[in-house]
């Protein structure tokens, strides 16, 4: 497991600093975009075929496979709950939770009547043993280790014996190739381009936030392990989305389309989306 850190340029504030990563639900809430009502808030229809993209379908088709409408299904880190409401609305038993209530919550229970959503913190509650089944989807990349073997517990401690736990790392692996690529690649590509605009007078500075952490699939399963759980299934998604973090590599995509099938080449050690599904073996 290790640090893994975002480079970006700065015209406003142009003091260099290091930002430390989210810590409050208001940072992950600005970090994702924001969670207010837009165009997609006119009905179900809307909100389904305007949100339901990208990642978002990948979860839903795994979701889908995985999933029974008869259990009891707390989602964790819920955010906007995309992929919550769509399950919702086809009658699965879903509670949404996050640190804080979405901006959205009120449009999105007027359009989805059966929305329940409560203030959680995983790291510092359980629900002692309630649901069958637990969801968390874009969080577990800004736990460190400490982190990670808390919110393991926790789940433990809030389904029941035999009950599932899906999750998605939110960020390739620990490995060689995304070593290079975050450490140097990204890093100089950053700082090469803040050159170049301060050359012609646009000026600006490089921040470096720390943005999470990234991790091995074996380094995940075997905390998973050691908390009860036990791996039941993989998937592994996206072979681009590492890739096109870079700004020069992205406009080449959005230019020439072929570009594609080289990127997925050079992509597949990096898979973006990692899902695991997990079931529960013993209690701790």
């Amino acid at each position: 497991m290790r640090k893994w850190f975002k480079y970006s340029i700065e015209f406003k504030n142009l003091k260099k600093n290091t930002i430390r990563k989210h810590s409050l639900y208001q940072d992950f809430e600005k970090s994702m975009g924001g969670y207010n009502k837009n165009k997609f808030y006119k009905n179900k229809r809307a909100f389904i075929e305007g949100f339901l993209r990208g990642r978002f379908n990948d979860y839903n088709d795994f979701l889908n496979n995985n999933l029974n409408k008869k259990k009891k299904i707390i989602s964790i880190a819920s955010g906007r709950c995309i992929n919550e409401l769509v399950l919702i609305n086809k009658g699965f038993d879903i509670h949404c939770s996050d640190l804080g209530i979405p901006k959205s919550y009120n449009i999105s229970k007027k359009i989805f009547q059966k929305f329940k959503f409560f203030k959680f913190n995983i790291l510092k509650q359980h629900l002692n043993k309630r649901y069958q089944v637990a969801l968390a989807l874009g969080l577990i990349y800004v736990f460190s280790k400490e982190d990670l073997d808390k919110f393991f517990f926790n789940i433990n401690k809030s389904i029941k014996i035999k009950g599932n736990l899906i999750l998605d790392s939110s960020s390739s692996s620990n490995n060689f190739y995304t070593r290079i690529f975050d450490k140097y690649i990204l890093k100089f590509e950053t700082y090469f381009i803040s050159f170049c605009l301060n050359l012609i007078g646009k000026t600006n500075v490089v921040i470096k936030r720390h943005h999470g952490y990234k991790f091995t699939n074996t380094e995940l399963v075997r905390i998973a392990q050691q908390n009860g759980f036990k791996l039941v299934l993989k998937k592994e998604k996206d072979y681009l989305s590492e890739l096109l973090r870079s700004n020069i590599i992205n406009k080449i995509y959005m230019r020439i389309k072929i570009f594609k099938y080289f990127l997925i080449l050079f992509g597949y050690p990096m898979p973006y989306l990692r899902i695991f599904k997990f079931i529960k073996v013993r209690e701790i």
